[in-house]
């Protein structure tokens, strides 16, 4: 059973480029119904490039790694109940 409202958190720890510790959380929160349109999305970016020919020829089964960005996939959200944001701690 899932909802039409959520959130999606990613926390990330690490050192940054001069070695001191790092923490990064990217949070994606959905709401006023507009849930659904988050995992669907990926296949709307994909569709779209398509169609515009901008996707690699077929060679047959692959990965799909790398077929779009996180800017590509954000864009795509635009209008909705969806918002992103990055904390650094």
């Amino acid at each position: 059973m899932g909802s039409d409202v959520g959130i999606m958190q990613v926390d990330l720890c690490g050192t940054d480029p001069a070695g001191a510790p790092l923490h990064l959380r990217w949070r994606l929160v959905a709401a006023n119904g507009d849930g659904p349109r988050v995992p669907a999305t990926a296949a709307v970016v994909l569709a779209r490039k398509l169609a515009r020919g901008e996707l690699p020829g077929c060679g047959g089964a692959r990965a799909c790694l790398d077929l779009f960005t996180l800017d590509e996939f954000v864009d795509a959200l635009e209008g909705h109940a969806i918002t992103r944001t990055v904390e650094v701690a």
